[in-house]
């Protein structure tokens, strides 16, 4: 995986011997994955190229797609193409990375199209089983790190490129990082924090270790000044941050309750941040003009909680105690998220609420939103800016992986759940957003074979 950019080299091979006016453009591609249903129902294609600032440019409109697209000699540009039905309604996107396409020269670039509302099989598969709730985070610009399959001291990783949509190998020019040596003997640990794009951490409740994949090295991670054990955040969610930075929020796990909060900035340092109530199964959010929400999860206290984006102490906002447990907390504006899913202490279903985030009073109230109830667990959600929709992942009572997308468009917005077809299904998957617009369901266990993991990925389009 070095600088994540593998399929350099079939260009550089593809260059030698070769002038500069001998080598061709770089040209599109595109596919469906795996799926062959991907374009039933589709009427036409549009194909648009998008500049740095955002101005887009359509290139074709037509009942099918080329086989390839010149991509141009000069410019920096990401590519999108889009598949809609006879109502005009988008059912398959993809598009690809921003880059300048002079770069590009002599080299087959895809775009993936997958499905608005179901997941698609993407191309190629990890090599190793990912299991049941896998540890996976982004590396460089463009590509999956898989962390998993610990034995008894020993942690095995696997890479995809979700530029290409094929697997690479974790391996820089020297070192090895397919195998990585754990912190302790039994090899147990409970997360991943990927930070500066190339700066992964594991941490268990009684020992961390970094490895920083771009220099090709690695080591044990200290005890953060003030943590006390990494006891008090293992096992929390990891929320990624603005510009390579990342939150591990304790007061998210399952379990014994916790006020404990690490930031991480892109360098790997890590400072600690406390919640006011220590809460287990707290909902959470970060987006940057938000700053990072804490809610619910504790019987006692103020139900929510924030730091500004840039800040580093959480405010309690003076809602009554929020006891919910396992839900997400969606965007709706820059003041307002809704919390939603999740379960009551007497484990009944909660109600789906808006929170304003600005709240200043000393009664700020949840305004319940019926309409948007959501009976989801272990929920997570991810906004994509452009569109304005919001894809939330969780889990049924059975541990089923679901996926609903919601819609904040007009009025109270609106929630449709995107499918995952019985040959996906997954027991316990993890979730993750990628760049180019897409979340992407990684391992989990198929319902049909408990003992057989999943290691194709499944992909939704926003």
């Amino acid at each position: 995986m070095r600088r994540v950019m593998l399929l350099a080299f079939p260009f550089i091979s593809l260059l030698a011997g070769c002038s500069e006016a001998d080598v061709p453009n770089g040209v599109l591609y595109f596919t469906k994955g795996q799926d062959a249903t991907t374009f039933d129902e589709v009427d036409h294609f549009t194909l648009e190229r998008i500049d740095a600032n955002g101005k887009s440019k359509r290139l074709f409109s037509k009942a099918a797609l080329p086989e390839t697209y010149d991509m141009g000699s000069t410019g920096t540009y990401r590519f999108r193409a889009t598949a809609f039905d006879a109502s005009g309604n988008a059912v398959a996107r993809g598009e690809t990375l921003q880059q300048d396409v002079s770069s590009m020269l002599a080299l087959e670039v895809p775009i993936f199209l997958s499905r608005t509302d179901r997941v698609t099989e993407a191309d190629g598969n990890f090599a190793i089983a990912p299991g049941e709730h896998p540890k996976v985070e982004l590396i460089g610009t463009s590509a999956l790190w898989l962390w998993a399959n610990p034995s008894s001291d020993m942690i095995t990783t696997d890479g995809y490129n979700y530029a290409y949509w094929q697997e690479v190998s974790p391996q820089g020019s020297s070192t090895d990082f397919t195998v990585i040596k754990c912190g302790a003997t039994p090899c147990e640990w409970q997360n991943l924090v990927m930070v500066g794009g190339y700066i992964a951490i594991a941490i268990s409740s009684e020992w961390a270790i970094w490895v920083d994949e771009y220099h090709e090295t690695s080591g044990k991670y200290g005890l953060p000044d003030g943590l006390g054990s990494f006891a008090n955040v293992a096992g929390g969610r990891v929320m990624r941050g603005a510009n390579g930075t990342a939150f591990l929020v304790g007061g998210t796990r399952v379990g014994e309750p916790t006020a404990y909060t690490l930031s991480f900035a892109a360098t790997s340092d890590s400072s600690v941040s406390m919640l006011n109530t220590p809460r287990a199964g707290a909902a959470t959010l970060f987006e940057d003009g938000v700053g990072l929400v804490v809610a619910g999860g504790s019987p006692t206290g103020t139900g929510v909680e924030r730091i500004a984006s840039g800040g580093i102490a959480f405010t309690s906002l003076n809602y009554p105690a929020d006891p919910v447990t396992g839900a997400t907390l969606v965007r709706e504006d820059a003041s307002h998220v809704l919390r939603v899913g999740g379960k009551n202490a007497d484990e009944s279903p909660a109600e789906t609420v808006r929170l304003d985030v600005t709240c200043s009073t000393d009664n700020c109230a949840a305004e319940p939103v019926p309409e948007l109830a959501l009976a989801i667990n272990a929920a997570q959600s991810y906004w994509d800016p452009e569109s304005n929709d919001t894809i939330i992942v969780g889990e049924d009572d059975t541990g089923l992986t679901v996926m609903y997308r919601y819609s904040a468009a007009s009025g109270v917005g609106a929630l449709t759940p995107i499918a995952v077809p019985t040959d996906q299904a997954r027991l316990h998957a993890s979730a993750i957003e990628l760049p180019n617009r897409k979340v992407v369901l990684v391992g989990g266990m198929d319902p049909s074979k408990p003992t057989s993991s999943r290691s194709i990925l499944s992909v939704v389009s926003f």
